[in-house]
């Protein structure tokens, strides 16, 4: 039958019955606990440890036997683990030797700087935060629908970019309707002209349309040119100013700033180019 002992500290302990008239060490506090002896031995009187036939006189005169120490009974470490599994699991202790981290009590190395368990440093106290790997995160659910939401927007900018460049340019466009405009009218012209057997004035179809088409591209040519100049005014009041005052600074501003006004100051030359040479063309008709 388990012996039920009580620690100075309060801590209840049962051992087994095999370990009486020994000691042992309290679990909680680590102090030694003797167990006594089951039963106990009975002490024998003076007058049975007397010789027999002496009288009480003679054992009175008897030098009493000095009593030998019994020797203190060994300190077992043995706490009788098979049979008090249950009662340190039930109080929740556990025995431990060696290096604790003091963040996770995980064992650790004597020598060991940090503990790979937790990532705690034992010498400045901080905790060392483990690399997270983009595939890890992205496993995540928030991860997920950032890229979900990344993905369509570009999708979407892809899609208006796509739908921005598709087709004819308004510009373009004007311009078409303009010359077809303008070779209907002088076409219409020519054969009236033709059918009057009266007519006194000349008319050069040719020129005509030479002139109309040169209005035409040097318009767009202007309007291009407007264009990086309304560009320049937006960045700042300098450049704007620079851009119209100053000869030549507006192709300047152009090819510097390509990614906004590139492609406009290269449509202005063209069509200024263009344009002035059928006008050219169509003076030389004229002459």
């Amino acid at each position: 039958m388990p012996i039920q002992l009580k620690c100075t500290c309060g801590k209840a302990v049962s051992v087994r019955d095999e370990l009486a008239g020994k000691a042992v060490k309290c679990p909680a506090c680590q102090s030694v606990i003797r167990i006594p002896a089951a039963g106990g031995a009975k002490s024998t009187s003076a007058a049975s440890q007397a010789p027999t036939g002496a009288t009480p006189a003679t054992k009175a005169r008897q030098p009493a036997k000095p009593i030998a120490a019994k020797p203190a009974a060994p300190v077992s470490d043995d706490f009788g683990l098979g049979a008090m599994d249950d009662l340190f699991n039930e109080a929740g202790f556990e025995v431990r030797t060696g290096k604790a981290c003091p963040n996770c009590f995980e064992a650790i190395a004597a020598d060991a700087v940090f503990c790979t368990k937790c990532g705690f440093n034992l010498e400045t106290g901080s905790k060392v935060r483990a690399h997270v790997a983009e595939y890890e995160d992205a496993q995540s659910g928030d991860a997920l629908l950032k890229k979900a939401a990344k993905d369509l927007e570009f999708a979407q900018k892809m899609q208006d970019k796509m739908n921005a460049g598709a087709g004819m340019p308004w510009w373009m466009l004007a311009l078409i309707l303009f010359m077809l405009a303008s070779v209907t009218g002088v076409g219409v012209v020519a054969v009236n002209l033709a059918k009057r057997e009266d007519a006194t004035t000349e008319f050069n179809a040719l020129q005509t349309l030479m002139l109309l088409g040169g209005i035409g591209v040097s318009v767009v040519g202007c309007g291009a040119f407007a264009s990086v100049l309304y560009r320049a005014c937006m960045e700042s009041v300098k450049e704007g100013l620079m851009s119209l005052f100053i000869p030549m600074y507006i192709l300047y501003y152009g090819f510097s700033r390509f990614e906004v006004a590139g492609k406009a100051t290269i449509l202005g030359l063209i069509a200024s180019a263009v344009g002035g040479g059928l006008l050219v063309a169509a003076t030389m008709q004229q002459g």
